[in-house]
């Protein structure tokens, strides 16, 4: 893509082709969007902690409703850094949106793979601990992650912005996948650990 489209909640739509900042690995970018009427979200001043109340919006095809975020526990993994383990799971519509705490101020980010381009639907799954190779039951954790809004950085950025263009040319995205009927199954992995 070389630019993008946002479409605000009144129906007014805007197009941009740069992100103002951005970690590939951390799962999070800074967009300058062209509108600035509020109100806006607060970012939390405090940390939170295992055990913190905290609710994210679902939304879903039949409609959105406040979800359950208690903060479950929190990982650390190389390269993409600190995540938070949520008690609800979230659809693919909430990834990207705030995890808010008990004031309404924002602490994280629903998704936060832990590998560029991973769905983060899938993410729990892999890191579930009850697989078995001796044919045993498959654990699926139902949960969530969310970056912590710690990792994102406070403020707009001094440097200019970054056109999707020049991260294209950069390799920066992933390239798409097309479907094809000589495909029977595909994944995409990293080994860089």
């Amino acid at each position: 893509a070389v630019s993008l489209r946002i479409l605000f909640s009144d129906g007014i739509s805007a197009a941009i082709d740069e992100v103002i900042a951005w970690n590939r690995w951390q799962d999070w970018a800074l967009l300058s969007l062209p509108r600035t009427k509020g109100p806006f979200l607060k970012r939390a001043a405090n940390f939170v902690n295992v055990g913190d109340h905290c609710v994210f919006l679902e939304k879903g095809t039949s409609g959105s409703r406040l979800t359950d975020g208690t903060i479950t526990g929190k990982n650390t993994f190389p390269r993409a850094g600190e995540r938070l383990l949520l008690v609800s799971a979230a659809t693919e519509m909430s990834i990207g949106g705030p995890l808010l705490d008990e004031f309404g101020d924002y602490v994280g980010i629903i998704g936060g793979t832990i590998l560029p381009g991973a769905s983060a639907m899938r993410m729990l799954d892999l890191l579930g601990e009850g697989r078995s190779l001796k044919g045993g039951p498959i654990v699926y954790e139902n949960g969530a992650m969310a970056v912590p809004i710690s990792q994102v950085p406070e403020g707009a950025p001094t440097s200019a912005g970054t056109s999707l263009k020049e991260l294209d040319r950069r390799g920066e995205f992933l390239p798409p996948v097309t479907k094809s009927g000589l495909i029977g199954f595909a994944q995409l992995a990293v080994a860089t650990w």
